[in-house]
């Protein structure tokens, strides 16, 4: 993967993260001062959302998890 599109991919998982913490935590608070379900439910479909986007990133472009490997003795 070149350095160009490595900076792409983590400047786009970071930003999905934000997007998805950011509604979560709003939508958290308005739902306890409200108490409206519809704000939960937003709430746990934007936190949702970023995990299926991070994963379908890694997936698309290919990143496997790094795996630890025993040591040689």
């Amino acid at each position: 993967m070149s350095a160009q599109l490595g900076t792409i991919f983590k400047l786009g998982v970071f930003t999905i993260w934000i997007v998805a913490f950011f509604w979560f935590v709003f939508f958290s608070i308005t739902f306890f001062q409200d108490l409206g379900l519809l704000y939960l439910v937003i709430a746990i479909g934007a936190l949702f959302m970023g995990s299926i986007a991070h994963y379908f990133w890694r997936r698309v472009l290919g990143i496997k998890p790094k795996t630890r490997h025993p040591r040689k003795a």
